[in-house]
């Protein structure tokens, strides 16, 4: 078996041949994440005018219905009646443990005050990283949008489309696979340490060598879910985070071995290997290269067709309820809408006018299998006809 390794050296090395990897702690406090989260940061706000969520730099976007806002060091659930503000967007698994939400009868409650220390460990780590990055709202679908209430919840999933493409920030909590693991922590990224004779064989210089962190670059790269990101990147599983992935201007991956930085622009992580990384390339984020390549796209065929990929990859996706297979899709087709003829008509995840070559998707997966399929639909309002079914 061949394994890539990355060598860190001192500065003042005298191996100038070997390039010299990133530095990645291991054992990162919150502080350290956010200095390094704020340089890139910076540098997109100055130079990546495609990465800015309003149409001007100094125009500041409307925020989402309902918000965190953690200044004063308290934590309220607010209204913002159409106020405007930077504000950091989570993306999360929930998990199976219960945690805090909000809900009609702790609605009033949640106006009032949040103790950090019911929040679950995920939670506790997005507030406090958008504490240091000194942004004053955090927008977690869990808390803002009231849970069991089914015209709230309809509202905030059509929402979902402006709630993402205008957040300041996306922290993707991409190493959790629940809420109460947390997102900041140990990496998976052992350091080893050993010394190398120099020239003169009478001084050596210290040298450490890790393991190359591919797992973090190509969970990010790849729209299609593969197994092996199971461990460090369950985040990625999730249906609902492949449009907010989608539609973030930039999003900050906090994954199991490293951070990595996805941007319209600019695609970073801590090891430095992704620091050359162009758009459009093969190797660029499938995600972000395709929101900005949408008003790219000559033809509709183009279109249609993306369209279809979009669909093979999310239907291989995760949800907790299968009833979410289209919500979770529609902030992205409202995207897609506007780069119709208003008179097409969007149908059950397939376009009225790619109705011949929609119609004509198999299963692959057992669970999509006949008996399921005729219950999903009646259960679900999807016609049988829909790859949703």
């Amino acid at each position: 078996m061949t394994s890539l390794i990355q060598v860190i050296l001192a500065r003042s090395s005298s191996w100038s041949a070997i390039g010299h990897a990133g530095e990645v702690p291991t054992k990162p406090t919150g502080e350290e994440c956010a200095q390094k989260i704020r340089s890139w940061l910076d540098n997109c706000d100055r130079h990546h005018k495609s990465c800015q969520p309003s149409k001007s730099p100094n125009q500041v976007g409307p925020l989402p219905k309902r918000v965190l806002d953690l200044s004063d060091n308290r934590i309220l659930l607010t209204e913002s009646f159409g106020k405007v503000g930077h504000y950091v967007a989570l993306s999360h698994t929930w998990g199976k443990e219960e945690f805090l939400t909000t809900t009609n009868d702790t609605l009033f409650e949640r106006m009032r005050g949040i103790d950090f220390q019911d929040l679950p460990r995920t939670f506790r780590d997005a507030v406090n990283l958008t504490r240091l990055l000194g942004i004053r709202y955090l927008w977690i679908d869990s808390l803002c949008i009231i849970q069991g209430d089914k015209l709230d919840w309809e509202e905030q999933s059509a929402a979902m489309a402006n709630i993402y493409s205008r957040c300041y920030l996306n922290i993707a909590a991409t190493r959790s696979s629940s809420a109460v693991e947390g997102c900041l922590g140990a990496r998976k990224c052992e350091v080893r340490s050993f010394r190398v004779p120099t020239n003169s064989l009478r001084t050596s210089q210290a040298v450490r060598v890790r393991l190359a962190l591919n797992s973090s670059h190509e969970a990010v790269e790849k729209a299609r879910w593969s197994q092996k990101n199971k461990e460090t990147a369950p985040l990625l599983q999730r249906a609902w985070v492949y449009q907010e992935q989608t539609l973030s201007p930039r999003t900050i991956h906090l994954h199991a071995n490293e951070m990595v930085w996805v941007c319209k622009a600019q695609q970073l992580c801590e090891c430095r290997v992704l620091d050359g990384k162009i758009p459009g390339s093969d190797s660029w984020s499938a995600y972000k290269n395709r929101a900005v390549s949408l008003s790219e796209l000559d033809t509709k065929q183009e279109l249609l067709g993306l369209w279809r990929t979009i669909v093979e990859e999310h239907s291989l996706l995760d949800l907790m309820y299968e009833s979410d297979r289209l919500p979770s899709l529609f902030g992205l087709a409202s995207i897609f809408a506007k780069y119709f003829p208003q008179e097409d008509k969007y149908l059950a995840g397939v376009w009225e006018s790619d109705l011949p070559r929609g119609l004509l998707w198999a299963a692959e997966d057992s669970r999509h299998a006949i008996g399921p399929m005729r219950q999903l639909s009646k259960s679900f309002g999807v016609p049988s006809w829909s790859w949703a079914a």
